[in-house]
């Protein structure tokens, strides 16, 4: 086999995209039919859109035309899996990780359709092995996820500790980080995770909240009642008009519940001098 494309075509879409590109793909082989590459760019840009029936269709014209030069058993795979075709998505999928043992896109794929088949074990083995290399943060968090799910805790939280590493601390990853380890009880990486993504989340308060409210719930009042009077503080020091906001007044009367405080007195303007 002269060239191997599989999951190397990756097709992105924006609303409507895919109907220009396929458009523009079909425009382009009716003007150079020979161009198998725009061929092998339309089966995936159909698969990705869950086209399926055509994706197979693109990929059977080119195996026709092209035999043994181009891979699409990926394509192919994913399409099955799409049409609900599992056996036959895991066996093009099978072949295809024979010749790239270590392909992302294609273990998780796999990892999908083993755990639709019942393969818990082999599904969660190939989410494990598509993050033994930095990978895209979808992919940490799909895996972490869909671990969590089973009630593989630890498992789920190794592929969400191990996308924080890899990603400098992505919130999507540090959120499963914290479920994962709410799960297993580990107070304190909860609690160190509820610091970062407030440090990370364009408003911090509702992490702040989480944070003063979970220590509580744990049995650390003290902790508990130092995160509430640091919340209040931090809105204290906001101007009016924003402590008044529709996402911050809940935080704020919750601080000030918390901590038996009264609401503060409002603050009247002077009456306008006469003239």
């Amino acid at each position: 086999m002269s060239l191997i494309f599989g999951s190397s075509v990756e097709i992105a879409f924006a609303h409507g995209a895919y109907h220009d590109l396929v458009r523009e793909l079909d425009d382009e082989l009716a003007r150079s039919p020979d161009k198998l590459d725009c061929r092998l760019r339309l089966a995936a840009a159909h698969v990705e859109h869950g086209e399926w029936e055509a994706s197979l269709h693109e990929i059977e014209h080119l195996t026709r035309l092209a035999p043994g030069v181009y891979e699409t058993r990926f394509l192919s795979g994913k399409a099955f899996a799409a049409a609900g075709l599992l056996d036959l998505s895991l066996h093009d999928l099978n072949a295809f990780l024979e010749g790239l043992p270590g392909d992302q896109s294609a273990l998780v794929e796999r990892a999908r359709v083993r755990l639709r088949l019942g393969q818990t074990d082999a599904g969660c083995a190939d989410y494990l092995a598509a993050i033994a290399t930095p990978a895209k943060v979808e992919i940490y968090v799909e895996a972490s996820e869909a671990l969590r799910r089973l009630g593989r805790y630890e498992e789920a939280l190794h592929c969400a500790e191990t996308g924080r590493k890899i990603s400098g601390g992505d919130p999507s990853v540090l959120l499963c980080v914290m479920e994962c380890a709410k799960e297993l009880g580990r107070v304190d990486t909860v609690v160190g995770t509820l610091e970062e993504l407030r440090r990370v989340w364009p408003r911090p308060e509702i992490w702040m909240q989480q944070k003063a409210e979970y220590l509580a719930k744990e049995g650390r009042q003290e902790e508990s009642r130092a995160a509430w009077k640091e919340l209040y503080d931090h809105l204290m020091s906001l101007p009016n008009l924003e402590r008044a906001g529709p996402f911050l007044v809940e935080p704020f009367d919750a601080s000030r519940r918390a901590l038996s405080l009264q609401a503060p007195a409002a603050v009247v303007a002077p009456p306008a001098a006469e003239k």
